[in-house]
């Protein structure tokens, strides 16, 4: 999924504005995936928490019970956000670009140009 977002981003960048731009979305990409992997690490810790709030365990023993339960059910919950934030993300991608084979600038590596 890298290779295909990198290249629609950048798509219509001039040859000397390639480093920069290819700067600009390895820097958001490496800042989103650490967003985004502490804030899923925030949801399954609340869901696990919650978990063990809503079902206390009455002894030690039925503690050790509860502990996977409250696991699965905080790993349930932080792959449901997942998956609801990444529809998301396919919906205002869908909705916002709007890249087209045209807008490849005619100085692009790899790209003959017509007039020669």
């Amino acid at each position: 999924m890298f290779i295909p977002a990198a290249s629609t981003s950048l798509v219509g960048v001039g040859s000397h504005d390639a480093g920069v731009a290819s700067a600009v979305l390895n820097t958001s990409q490496q800042i989103g995936g650490s967003l985004g992997t502490a804030l899923l690490n925030t949801i399954f810790a609340g869901a696990v928490t919650a978990y063990f709030v809503d079902n206390p365990p009455a002894s030690p023993d039925q503690g050790q019970q509860v502990l996977p339960l409250a696991f699965i059910h905080g790993y349930h919950v932080a792959f449901y956000w997942a998956a609801g934030l990444f529809a998301v993300a396919l919906l205002v991608s869908a909705v916002l670009i709007n890249a087209h084979r045209e807008d490849i600038p005619s100085d692009a590596a790899g790209v003959p140009d017509p007039a020669g």
